[in-house]
């Protein structure tokens, strides 16, 4: 992999500044993704598991059941993505990067590093770059999918309520 090119009069120190302010940035970033994922599972798990008991013994008219039941799916399927998202995803970085290094090729690691410390928060940032454009993305679909979820429960209760 080639070096790119950089201006000759940036500062290194200033890069290194920015590289590590992005870092942090993108590591706070991921912080909040994986709290509002946490959240959202603590939320709506025990709900669908609920909805999931309940709804086979509930009586109430056909349309009402078909749209709860489509609503426990859509829910589901959320659930799924959250799961998915809080699944960990330690490639090319982190610890599981030394789980299957010897004492010679850790100190061959951190020398390249010192050499270049700023490839290496460029490394870093790529993959926490990587990692949180992911877990964003499925957090969003399934926001998306608790809300219409949510929005056909809400047209289940009312189907319920004026089909009785």
């Amino acid at each position: 992999m080639s070096e790119p090119e950089v201006d000759a009069t940036v500062d290194s120190e200033t890069v290194e500044r920015l590289l590590q302010d992005e870092l942090s940035r993108g590591d706070a970033a991921l912080a909040r993704t994986e709290t509002k994922t946490s959240t959202l599972l603590a939320v709506f798990s025990p709900i669908l598991a609920v909805g999931i008991a309940v709804l086979p013994r509930a009586a109430a008219p056909l349309a009402a059941v078909l749209l709860f039941w489509a609503a426990l799916t859509l829910l589901a399927l959320a659930l799924l993505l959250l799961l998915s998202s809080v699944r960990p995803r330690l490639r090319r970085s982190g610890f599981t990067t030394y789980e299957s290094m010897t004492d010679a090729e850790l100190l061959r690691h951190f020398t390249r590093i010192a050499d270049d410390p700023q490839r290496w928060h460029r490394e870093r940032l790529l993959v926490v770059a990587q990692v949180g454009a992911k877990k964003f993305k499925l957090l969003r679909t399934a926001s998306l999918l608790i809300i219409s979820a949510l929005l056909l429960a809400i047209a289940a209760a009312i189907a319920s309520a004026t089909l009785t």
